[in-house]
């Protein structure tokens, strides 16, 4: 059984598509909670463009007269993925969150697509940190089927198939400063948190050594209290954690531990959530934790839009070294050129400064920080830092000034200027010296001037349900997933030599999937294997 918040959508129910929201929308003054929070806006609202709906992290479905619009938040958290033929006379088309359900549909429909080779020879590449275990380019492994990229969203007219669209920026933040752009930033967001916790919503607020997490303390720290905003932290990483102690220090809160993960689902429905969320998207093996008891509580997630670890090497020379992951001139070549087919299918030059940063939020950041729509189900997610608003004021630094990260050293100024001289867990993170040597004009006063906005909330999250308690779920979870393994393994073995090589690495432990050096090629055979079974194509890689 498919978990919940999975949806397959095809042409043939067009005038039947219902309107969806998965997850929370931020837009204007409002604040969107699931379906029912879009009805209700929607009839205050009738002529509202849900084309412009940017912030939050969510996934939508419009269907206004039969012109159907499919949107993610503009950073493209979440992943809509979409096929489209027109060879049969009669425009198809299908459309999902979920790779595998997507491709179960079109064997359903009578579809027989292939492998893409490039885009699963890209699976092979680099190392699982940065570059292998996801897609290079919009392209996914199964031949014809793409992912919305972020900024856009899909419109389907009656009849017709899917035409991916650039969407629309708020005309209301046009002509806004620097300055005025980033006070506006903040004030949205606190605003945000306020009208939620005044409808009884808390947050858990994960606080580390890092400069992600430093930001959104500093966003968040005006409603620090345990019935509102809990601080938790993993005492665990005694580098982190010792950055944590000096700032509870200074700033006297209390400190909890992770959150509860009792009332979790069973290891067989996880081994589906897990397959149905990422397969074929994002390689780790990872059990979806649910706990159905805190769907009131927004966890409070990190995530960026930029690694400075990304852009140590230029992007040319990245294309290279990605392609020096294959003995094959043929396939690096491929590689390569799927790699450079991403720049040009978003219209992003490649000698752009930032062009590497959008590569990077449409598939490190969507795959790794979004970890696809299931997130959703274990905790409601809560991502300051992944804005359209943050990533627009982000274009206009100069390229030193990005490197330096000046842009969360100006909002720390805004926000609470103190944040700014705490260390942080490693030497390579924080502020340039030549951001500090030119220290921000902006300050809390200028933050105090103009006060917190009120928001109205539209919906609700789903009630919390009891669950079931799970103790042996993850043991159990492992152990279905090993058997995966084990089965693919003798069908796919002797298929080509990078999946043989994949194969040998994993028998060399005793349990298949049971360390963490095996995760990446458990998933990678469990994904070649289980697309194979629906694709029932020779795949040779």
């Amino acid at each position: 059984m498919y978990p919940e918040g999975l949806f397959v959508l095809t042409s043939t129910q067009h005038s039947e598509i219902p309107d969806i929201l998965l997850g929370s929308v931020f837009h204007r003054r409002d604040v969107l909670l699931g379906s029912q929070g879009l009805a209700d806006y929607l009839r205050r609202h009738p002529a509202a463009d849900v084309r412009e709906f940017s912030e939050g992290r969510f996934i939508l479905v419009r269907n206004e007269g039969g012109r159907v619009v499919i949107k993610t938040d503009d950073l493209a958290q979440d992943t809509v993925y979409y096929f489209s033929d027109a060879s049969r006379g009669r425009a198809y088309w299908a459309v999902s969150n979920s790779l595998l359900a997507l491709t179960r549909q079109l064997r359903y429909d009578g579809f027989s697509p292939g492998f893409h080779e490039a885009a699963t020879l890209g699976f092979f590449a680099g190392n699982q940190s940065l570059w292998g275990g996801q897609p290079l380019s919009l392209n996914t492994l199964v031949d014809g089927v793409r992912f919305i990229p972020a900024g856009r969203h899909l419109e389907i007219a009656p009849g017709g198939l899917p035409q991916v669209t650039l969407s629309p920026t708020r005309a209301d933040r046009q002509g806004l400063d620097y300055a005025e752009g980033l006070m506006e930033y903040v004030r949205d967001v606190q605003g945000r948190v306020q009208a939620l916790v005044s409808h009884g919503y808390r947050f858990n607020l994960g606080l580390s050594g890092g400069i992600d997490s430093r930001m959104n303390f500093a966003l968040m720290r005006p409603f620090l209290n345990p019935d509102s905003v809990r601080v938790h932290s993993n005492q665990q990483r005694s580098e982190d954690f010792e950055v944590v102690r000096k700032i509870q220090g200074h700033y006297d809160f209390p400190i909890d531990g992770f959150a509860s993960r009792n009332g979790r689902n069973s290891g067989r429905d996880n081994v589906m959530t897990w397959m149905s969320g990422v397969l074929g998207a994002y390689l780790p093996v990872r059990m979806p934790m649910r706990n159905r008891n805190i769907s009131s509580t927004f966890n409070v997630h990190g995530g960026n839009f930029r690694a400075g670890i990304y852009h140590i090497q230029p992007l040319k020379k990245r294309a290279k070294n990605l392609a020096r992951h294959f003995d094959s001139r043929e396939q690096a070549e491929k590689v390569e050129r799927e790699f450079y087919g991403f720049f040009d299918s978003v219209g992003v030059d490649v000698d752009d400064p930032i062009a590497l940063d959008h590569h990077y939020i449409n598939t490190r950041a969507r795959f790794h920080y979004g970890l696809n729509w299931y997130r959703q189900l274990d905790q409601p997610l809560f991502t300051p830092h992944l804005s359209r608003q943050l990533f627009d004021l982000y274009h206009r630094l100069k390229p030193e000034q990005q490197e330096g990260e000046k842009l969360i050293y100006d909002l720390l100024s805004l926000t609470d200027p103190d944040l700014i001289d705490f260390p942080f867990d490693s030497p390579q993170k924080g502020f340039s010296d030549a951001v500090r040597r030119h220290r921000s004009s902006l300050s809390p006063q200028d933050l105090a001037a103009r006060g917190v906005p009120d928001f109205e909330v539209h919906g609700a999250l789903s009630p919390s349900e009891a669950g079931e308690d799970h103790p042996e779920a993850e043991a159990e979870f492992m152990a279905l997933v090993d058997e995966k393994v084990a089965q693919h393994s003798v069908r796919l073995k002797g298929t080509g030599p990078m999946l043989d090589a994949a194969i040998d690495e994993l028998e060399k432990h005793a349990k298949l999937s049971g360390t963490k050096a095996s995760h990446r090629y458990a998933a990678l055979v469990v994904t070649l294997g289980e697309f194979d079974n629906l694709i029932g194509y020779n795949l040779e890689i």
